[in-house]
C-alpha cells in the first residue's frame, strides 16, 4: 500500500500566494487510502488525513527494518565463511 502512494509538489488553489507545498494528491490518496481522504459536500476528494496514513508508514518502517538486520546477519555469515574476502 505505501509503495502506491506519490508524493507530490503542489500549489493550493485558493493559495493568493501561490507558494509550492508538498504532500499527496488527495484524487490519488483516495484509490489508494479512501479512508485517508476528506471529502467535499458532493463526495468528492478535497484533501488527506496524514495521521491516518501514519501507522501504515510505521509498519513499513519496521518491515525494512527486519530485511536489513536479516540481510546484515547473511551478510555477515557470508563474510565468515569466506575469510573476509
Amino acid at each position: 500500500m505505501i509503495s502506491r502512494l506519490e508524493p507530490s509538489n503542489f500549489r493550493w488553489n485558493d493559495d493568493p500566494t501561490n507558494k509550492e507545498d508538498a504532500g499527496f494528491i488527495a484524487e490519488e490518496i483516495n484509490n489508494v487510502m479512501p479512508f485517508a481522504t476528506a471529502y467535499d459536500e458532493h463526495g468528492l476528494p478535497i484533501g488527506v488525513d496524514l495521521t491516518r496514513i501514519i501507522p501504515y508508514l510505521v509498519s513499513a518502517i519496521q518491515q525494512q527494518q527486519a530485511q536489513i538486520e536479516a540481510l546484515t546477519k547473511q551478510i555477515e555469515l557470508l563474510s565468515s565463511n569466506t575469510g573476509g574476502l
